[in-house]
């Protein structure tokens, strides 16, 4: 059995996004949100799309992630 799939690593295949794509839109989020400054390293993105998450993100980086888009 493989790693699991998380609901991002889902989104991110159906939208054909790469790392670049996600992390524009990561930043864009994070904007809207009022969260100035945040990005994600490619490191941790490819940890939050194969399921190899170890701890949540924290409560800045969650609000990003939860808005809609």
């Amino acid at each position: 059995m493989g790693d699991p799939a998380t609901l991002l690593r889902v989104l991110v295949q159906q939208r054909h996004w790469r790392y670049r794509d996600f992390v524009t839109a990561f930043e864009r989020a994070a904007s809207q949100a009022g969260v100035q400054g945040l990005s994600v390293s490619e490191a941790q993105f490819r940890r939050w799309t194969s399921g190899r998450i170890e701890t949540m993100p924290g409560p800045e980086t969650c609000r990003v992630l939860e808005q809609p888009g």
